[in-house]
């Protein structure tokens, strides 16, 4: 992988805030955060899911829009965040290749944002929501990063 200061994900106009177990990056009217934490899911905790799932981080901001009364951000930016912020992490060794990134997906109209946004960049559904809209996701980060790469 290129070094960041090569990093084809990094825009000078990023706001980064790394702290001890947090990670904020803001440009205008997105934002992506990510919280290093290890989370276990459980089934008997987390409607239909068949086995515990294990992460070490967990993407809690991906929004392309953060005020809907403000213009969204133009295509990609946040997926490019996203990937120049698990770089980042790698470079300051705070996570690894191997480490699984969860998600909660928020629902969306036929479940777009899984189909549409999630899946797409390697994530894998582990259970619907009760209501079957949204649900939790996951993926290792060098999944995610090998999706970086040939995207963009």
């Amino acid at each position: 992988m290129k070094t960041l200061q090569e990093n084809k994900f990094y825009q000078e106009n990023y706001k980064i805030t790394l702290q001890s177990n947090f990670l904020d990056i803001t440009v205008d009217n997105t934002k992506v955060g990510i919280t290093l934490q290890t989370d276990i899911f459980k089934p008997n905790n987390y409607y239909k899911l068949k086995k515990n799932v294990i992460s070490q981080l967990r993407i809690n901001s991906l929004y392309s829009q953060v005020n809907k009364q403000k213009p969204r951000a133009p295509k990609n930016l946040t997926r490019k965040m996203l990937c120049h912020g698990l770089l980042l992490l790698i470079k300051k060794g705070r996570i690894h290749l191997n480490n699984i990134i969860s998600l909660e997906a928020d629902p969306s109209d036929n479940n777009n944002l899984i189909n549409k946004v999630y899946i797409p960049m390697g994530f894998t559904l582990e259970a619907m929501d009760i209501e079957d809209e949204g649900g939790l996701m996951s993926a290792k980060v060098s999944t995610i990063l090998n999706w970086c790469e040939s995207s963009f």
